[in-house]
């Protein structure tokens, strides 16, 4: 008769109990993260601009509630897709109003997106979510 030797039943449990433990602690540290960053970015974005008026020559937006803005891009789209920024002298603040043109004039624009940065309270510097408006 041949002598087997293996892992007894206790010492393979522990050794799953440690391993599980291990994966949910790694899972959780990566994952965790980036819950808190959505939140927080969702948080301070939700409401945080309007558009007020858009045109061909322009297009207005406020800033609705007093998050700290760090970049605004605005892009002007035409009715077959193409995309021309606008440039923007940015104004911070609840309240304030900023303004901002097509870098090319004289073309009929179909819609215009002001895609806020913004700055969330724990200092992480986020993109919100485009607001968008028809000409």
């Amino acid at each position: 008769m041949k002598n087997k030797r293996g892992i007894s039943a206790v010492i393979e449990t522990v050794l799953l109990i440690l391993i599980v433990i291990a994966a949910v602690g790694i899972i959780a540290g990566l994952v965790l993260p980036m819950i808190r960053t959505a939140g927080e970015r969702t948080s301070t974005c939700l409401g945080a601009m309007d558009i007020t008026a858009a045109s061909s020559a322009g297009v207005t937006f406020v800033q609705s509630k007093d998050v700290n803005v760090t970049a605004i891009a605005v892009t002007f789209y035409n009715s077959t897709g193409g995309a021309f920024t606008g440039t923007t002298a940015l104004t911070s603040g609840a309240g304030s109003s900023n303004t901002s043109t097509p870098s090319t004039a004289g073309i009929q624009y179909a819609k215009v997106t002001v895609v806020p940065v913004v700055k969330t309270p724990s200092g992480k510097t986020v993109s919100c979510p485009a607001i968008e408006a028809a000409i």
